[in-house]
């Protein structure tokens, strides 16, 4: 099914709510009374609600502004019955579960969930030194801020490692915010349906120069002769970046030998330039069918001139792409991502990034460990990226686009939210990698060298 818009949101067989899962409203509702929430004030504290708001809004607040002496947060029932989150709203929020609705298993996953609302404010001022006491002691182990263990408990994950200082970015309210929506596969009219019909055209945002936003397209032959050269052109014309994904797109590639996977690397580049028309100088990235990866991947990338790979996951969330010769920290932890060799070599990698909860790095779907929706998990990646430079990415496939609506809604929400944020900019891979190398260039100047699609 696909996702439509109508003037009051998503028709996905029913209507659609509000982009979070919590669908509190303004003030208290039927009488219910509001949650107790633990806040960043002159340390920590207690008090209770003030309003009601989504699980996303209320986060976002927290996390933007924690010394705000007003308290957003989802009333009880949104935290016990809705997919707002325990874990997300966790280390900031006490309340007294729900005992005909909270799962059974909350107060053992959930320790915080463990502590009722106190009868009295005493109570409630010691519980709350309990808590911050814990969070100092996360913050301890971590080598972080008591405020950065606040946003990892937020988060559902850990703040950079503090013992490798280099790979630890400091904020930088000045340094845009980025976001990558991309698509593997064959280049097909499904494809171009699915990534651009029912996606980038029903983005109602705008990159701030006015043009809509472009996207990379990791082209595949499948395995088959699948793929229409004039869908490579209108891409092209469009602005969207092409990039390859193998011609086999084989499960058997770490058995190739060096010449196979060159000629597997290097075939679907041929296919673009030669038959296809696209210019060499414009296909420079490769992503590995599977994130399948050795050393022969990186020789032969390196070999035939490609700037780029996507393969690798982030090292933490911070990590912005780099270089693999000048120190870029590579992780080559799995018998499929064998890349000990490539420091060697000229290429950049612009790491496959993951979202808070799964390590999953294509076709987001709602969280399981964290019970937070795609569009919870984005902007969350999205604040704990702020001032880091580091991309949120959108990756996946022709098949996800069109068999999960709901998270095609998300996703579309998202990124009309995002194009809201000051300085943010939804662009191509080579585009992030033409940012790095020029940081003190502006967006728009970088950005004004490629097509606009402002239709």
């Amino acid at each position: 099914m696909t996702a439509t818009r109508n003037s009051q949101g998503f028709t996905l067989g029913q209507q659609r709510g509000s982009k979070g899962s919590g669908q509190g409203k303004e003030g208290a509702v039927g009488g219910r009374a509001a949650a107790w929430c633990l806040v960043p004030i002159a340390g920590f504290q207690i008090v209770p609600c003030k309003q009601s708001r989504d699980c996303a809004t209320w986060q976002a607040q927290l996390l933007l502004k924690p010394d705000s002496a007003t308290a957003l947060c989802p009333r009880r029932d949104d935290l016990a019955t809705s997919g707002c989150s325990h874990r997300m709203a966790g280390a900031a929020a006490l309340h007294a579960p729900n005992s005909s609705t909270a799962h059974p298993s909350d107060h053992i996953k959930r320790p915080w969930a463990a502590f009722p609302v106190p009868a009295s404010a005493a109570m409630r001022r010691q519980r709350g030194w309990l808590l911050a006491a814990l969070l100092a002691l996360a913050s301890t182990a971590y080598g972080a801020s008591t405020q950065e263990a606040l946003q990892a408990f937020l988060n559902g994950d850990a703040p950079p490692p503090s013992s490798s200082p280099s790979s630890n970015p400091e904020r930088n309210s000045s340094v845009p915010s980025f976001v990558f929506f991309s698509i593997d596969g064959a280049l097909m009219e499904s494809a171009w349906a699915s990534g651009y019909t029912n996606f980038v055209r029903l983005v109602e945002g705008r990159n701030p120069n006015g043009c809509r936003i472009p996207m990379t397209w990791f082209a595949s032959k499948q395995g088959r002769d699948q793929g229409k050269c004039e869908l490579a052109q209108r891409i092209h014309a469009a602005g969207h970046e092409l990039a390859t994904h193998s011609v086999l797109h084989s499960k058997d590639v770490l058995n190739f030998t060096y010449e196979e996977m060159r000629a597997d690397i290097q075939g679907m580049k041929d296919w673009l330039v030669g038959e296809c028309g696209i210019p060499a100088d414009v296909v420079v990235g490769y992503r590995a069918p599977y994130f399948y990866v050795n050393n022969y991947t990186g020789e032969a990338l390196a070999e035939l001139g490609f700037l780029y790979d996507s393969s690798l996951p982030d090292k933490n969330y911070t990590q912005q792409a780099g270089r693999w010769d000048l120190g870029m920290e590579l992780v080559c932890n799995r018998d499929y991502r064998e890349c000990q060799d490539w420091p060697q070599w000229p290429v950049w990698e612009v790491p496959a990034y993951r979202l808070p909860g799964e390590d999953k790095r294509t076709d987001p779907a709602p969280s399981l460990e964290l019970n937070l929706t795609v569009y919870q998990r984005l902007e969350a990646d999205f604040n704990r990226k702020r001032g880091y430079g580091v991309p949120v990415s959108l990756a996946t496939h022709d098949n996800h686009l069109t068999s999960a609506p709901e998270v095609v809604a998300d996703m579309l929400d998202f990124i009309d939210w995002a194009l809201t944020q000051p300085n943010t900019w939804v662009i191509t891979y080579s585009q992030y990698i033409q940012y790095l190398q020029n940081p003190d260039t502006p967006m728009e100047e970088l950005m004004a060298e490629y097509p606009c699609d402002n239709t």
